[in-house]
């Protein structure tokens, strides 16, 4: 709100800060999903246009601030940009692979339902390989934990509940996987990965039922 009154007080006179606020506002619009979604949660790559708008400020306060005092304002210049590029250098190693953004993001976004699921999805994605095998079960485990906090954010969100089915499954905690592919289909009674996953964890449950049912008559007997 207040860039748009600068906007408002500065559009008649054409003033720099106006045009900075403008622009900033514009380029951000478009991938701040509130105009329409995007896809993904909001990331600094986001940022790269609208940061023009905010530099070109940020170069004119500069100036006006301290008028005829140039070795100053490039001191200052120097400094922002050294501590703003040692800053992004350092965040460089978190944009390694999906599973170090994510898992790292999500402590700073907790409240973001889309970054929840795609942690939770992504720490299924790395339990299931085969380097990960002795930690598989708390991997999961910790995906269920993000994707029942995107549930809580966004009860209506479909794949969160399709993913918690997936890993119930995994856990073989098969009630609890057909509840939650069960609430996916009743957000969305079209949803065909959820159908065809209820469908196989049925069929899993009956197997596993099976094997557990035999074991137990062996034991007994023995």
């Amino acid at each position: 709100m207040g860039l748009i009154i600068v906007i408002i007080r500065g559009w008649k006179n054409r003033t720099l800060p106006a045009f900075a606020a403008f622009y900033y506002l514009a380029t951000l619009s478009v991938v701040s999903n509130i105009v329409f979604p995007v896809g993904t949660n909001m990331s600094e790559r986001f940022l790269f246009m609208p940061s023009v708008g905010f530099t070109l400020f940020l170069g004119w306060l500069l100036i006006h601030r301290f008028p005829g005092k140039a070795t100053l304002t490039w001191g200052l210049t120097a400094v922002i940009i050294l501590l703003w590029s040692g800053l992004t250098i350092a965040r460089n190693p978190v944009w390694k692979n999906n599973f170090t953004l994510f898992t790292t993001d999500v402590e700073t976004s907790a409240n973001s339902a889309k970054l929840q699921n795609a942690t939770g999805g992504e720490l299924i994605t790395q339990a299931l390989l085969p380097a990960n095998e002795a930690r598989k079960e708390a991997m999961i485990r910790e995906a269920v934990v993000h994707l029942t906090k995107a549930v809580d954010i966004h009860p209506g969100y479909k794949n969160a509940c399709l993913l918690l089915g997936n890993a119930h499954n995994y856990l073989k905690e098969f009630p609890t996987s057909i509840a939650w592919y069960e609430r996916a289909l009743s957000l969305d009674p079209e949803y065909a990965e959820a159908r065809n996953n209820l469908q196989i964890t049925c069929r899993d449950a009956g197997r596993y039922m099976g094997e557990v049912k035999r074991i137990c008559q062996r034991q007994s007997i023995t």
